[in-house]
Formats: structure tokens, C-alpha cells, sequence
């Protein structure tokens, strides 16, 4: 079986994922990517274990010392760490972020979500269910299937916009 030809058919998109960064208000991160050497105080940033999420520009600030790079176990441990002030931004979904941080500042009376700004938005990508060529004959069904199911994305879709 070859990989590149058993898709033959996407739902439209189910949703949108923002990789993005948050900072404390006091942090420039736009000023430590244009930065031509090492700061003196390099910006800590947060991600979670194993994500890949961080583009080139990340990359050579951490490679000048610019950024230190600190992987954590899971978005409440980063959130966390952002609250209390041990890293300096997060970068994750935006969604993910922004619900965290309102979940997390409802028991903090300190600190509120006013207290971050968005600074950077990294890439975006959408999800979709793909159906398989593989057996098309045994699945004559399969196109109605496909168009009933994109009409059930659709509807659901908008009723969330309600």
C-alpha cells in the first residue's frame, strides 16, 4: 500500500489550532528576536515536554543565549510557572493558553489576565477527519457518508458561533 495515495478526501476543517506565546507584560520578546547578541537577562520560556511548537527565530535566540528554553510536563505545570513568575512566557495553543490562564487567575487574587499580553503567534494549522481510498468498491456509501458527515461538522460549527 502506498501512503501518498490512500487519502482521497478531507472534512472540512473541524477546527483551528494557534501555536502562540504569552508573556508577562514587562517581557519584549519582539526585542530578544531582534536582539544581535546575548542579553544579559535571556528570556525562560516554557513548553511542553515533546512539543514541537517553536519556529527558527526561537531557535536562534536560544542558540545566541537570547532564550533558555524550559520544557515542562504539562500545560497546568507552565501555567503555573507563568503565574508565579519562573518563566517569563508559554507558547502552546492559544485556546489552551487562554482558558488555562482564566482557570488558574480565578483563585489568584494577585495577578490578573490583564497581566499578559499575546506577543507572538508562531504557525497555525487546521484538523480534519480523512477517509481512505483503500477498498472504495466495498464502500459504495462512503460519499454520502463524507457529505452528511461535513454537514454534521457544519451545523455543529455554527451552533457554536451561537
Amino acid at each position: 500500500m502506498v501512503l501518498e495515495h490512500t487519502l482521497i478526501h478531507n472534512s472540512i476543517p473541524l477546527a483551528v489550532e494557534s501555536v502562540v506565546t504569552y508573556c508577562h507584560k514587562s517581557v519584549d520578546l519582539n526585542a530578544v528576536f531582534t536582539a544581535s547578541q546575548a542579553m544579559a537577562e535571556p528570556v525562560r520560556i516554557g513548553i511542553n515536554a515533546g512539543y514541537i511548537v517553536l519556529d527558527d527565530k526561537y531557535q536562534e535566540a536560544i542558540d545566541n543565549k537570547r532564550v533558555i528554553l524550559q520544557e515542562n510536563k504539562s500545560t497546568e505545570a507552565n501555567l503555573m510557572k507563568l503565574v508565579k513568575g519562573r518563566i517569563d512566557c508559554y507558547a502552546n495553543d492559544k485556546i489552551s493558553i487562554e482558558y488555562g490562564l482564566k482557570d488558574h487567575l480565578q483563585d489568584q487574587n494577585k495577578i490578573s489576565f490583564d497581566d499578559f499580553t499575546l506577543q507572538d503567534f508562531i504557525s497555525s494549522q487546521t484538523a480534519h477527519i480523512g477517509y481512505s481510498q483503500v477498498n472504495d468498491a466495498k464502500f459504495p456509501f462512503k460519499q454520502d457518508f463524507i457529505d452528511k458527515m461535513d454537514l454534521a461538522i457544519m451545523q455543529v460549527l455554527r451552533q457554536q458561533k451561537n
